[in-house]
Formats: C-alpha cells, sequence, structure tokens
C-alpha cells in the first residue's frame, strides 16, 4: 500500500508540461467562443423568423396585434350593461362614493398643503398662538382624513367584488345554458380553458376595470378643483 501511495505522489508532483497546459487552456477558449457564436447565431435567426412571421419564433403562428378599436369599445359598453344594471345598482352607489372620496381627498389634500403653509408661517414669524392653532387642527382632522382614505379602499375593493359577481353570474348562465357546456367541451377547441376564463380571467378583468375607474377618475377630479382652486 505504502509503495502504491508514494509512487501516485511522485506521479501528481510532476510538474505538467507548458505545452500541454497552453493547449489545454486554448482548446477551452476555443470551444466556449464555439458555443458563443453558435448561440448568438440562433438568437439572430429566431429573432429574423419573429420580425418576418410576425409570431413567436419556431411556432409558425402569426402574433395579433392587440389594440383598442370600435368593436373594442362595442364590447365593453355591454359589458358595462352587465356590470352596472342601472342608476339605481349597488356598483353605481358604490361609483358614486368612490368619485365622493376621491373629491374629498382632493379636498384634503388641498387643505393639507395650505395649513402647512400657514404652520411655516407662523414658525417663521414666531408667531407661538398660531402655530399651536394650526397644529391643533392638523391632528383634530387626521381623523376624518384617515376614514376617507379607509373609505376610498373600502368602495374600490367592494367594487371590484360586485363586478367580478356580476360577470361570473352572466357568464355562468350562458356558460351552463343548454349545449353550451357541451359544445365548448367537445365540440369546438376555439376557447381553451374556459374553466380558467370563467375564474381567474374574469377576476382579473374586473379588477383592471376598478383600477382603470379610480385611475381616470382620480385625475380629472384633481384637473378641476387644482384649477378652481387656483382661479379663485
Amino acid at each position: 500500500m505504502a509503495p502504491t501511495l508514494s509512487k501516485l505522489q511522485g506521479l501528481f508532483s510532476r510538474p505538467v508540461p507548458n505545452g500541454l497546459l497552453v493547449l489545454a487552456v486554448s482548446a477551452g477558449v476555443i470551444s466556449y467562443l464555439k458555443k458563443q457564436q453558435a448561440a448568438i447565431r440562433k438568437g439572430q435567426k429566431s429573432a429574423i423568423t419573429f420580425a418576418k412571421g410576425g409570431g413567436d419564433a419556431g411556432s409558425g403562428q402569426k402574433r395579433t396585434k392587440i389594440a383598442p378599436d370600435m368593436r373594442f369599445v362595442k364590447q365593453l359598453m355591454k359589458l358595462l350593461k352587465v356590470l352596472v344594471p342601472g342608476f339605481a345598482s349597488p356598483e353605481a352607489g358604490l361609483m358614486a362614493l368612490v368619485a365622493a372620496m376621491m373629491v374629498s381627498r382632493t379636498v384634503w389634500d388641498l387643505w393639507m398643503l395650505s395649513n402647512g403653509t400657514k404652520v411655516e408661517s407662523s414658525i417663521i414669524h414666531r408667531d407661538l398662538p398660531r402655530f399651536k392653532k394650526r397644529i391643533a387642527y392638523f391632528l383634530a382632522l387626521m381623523v376624518p382624513i384617515s376614514c376617507t382614505n379607509q373609505l376610498l379602499k373600502y368602495g374600490l375593493a367592494e367594487l371590484r367584488i360586485r363586478f367580478r359577481m356580476r360577470l361570473t353570474r352572466h357568464f355562468y348562465d350562458k356558460y351552463l345554458k343548454g349545449f353550451t357546456y357541451y359544445q365548448l367541451c367537445n365540440m369546438d377547441s376555439r376557447i381553451a380553458n374556459p374553466d380558467q376564463l370563467l375564474t381567474q380571467d374574469i377576476d382579473k378583468f374586473a379588477e383592471c376595470l376598478t383600477e382603470l375607474y379610480s385611475n381616470l377618475s382620480k385625475p380629472l377630479l384633481d384637473i378641476i378643483l387644482y384649477s378652481l382652486r387656483l382661479s379663485s
């Protein structure tokens, strides 16, 4: 055992010739460069195929461009009639609540700016009674401002749930009516995974529609209120 171990130690302790070391390193570098060039060429080919065919590389399917048009607007209006069936519906009331809370929050923002300016003015002029008065106003109005923000969050969350319930009931009524379920599952392959569309996609659509309503109405209300305040 000892002679064998000493032979192995002597074998591994011998210095590697410089020529072999350079050859091994060169072969590794050349192999790595070839792999990189092949990957670059493959990426360029897939990009060219994607640009020419207008679809995913290697799939052979053309990509359809999605853009809002008149057809999209008409379909959205039909869905809005399902989501908000009338002015006396709970959804319409929630939308009015959200709009009112947005107006209230903008009014509170304007008051906060005005009050902050007056606090800074009292500090500059060393007016202690005025400073205490403005700080007291600020602390007293923190409760209604917090209630306004929470009511706005509640309105948006409840509106999203209402939209999802309306859409789910509407589409499930059509899905389970007659032979629609059988035709979609066995005879028509244009709609894949209808169960997923009726659950996850409806939830995402309701969330996106609620965010669209808040993101469109809030800037418009801010522009109107700030313009009235600056002009007065």
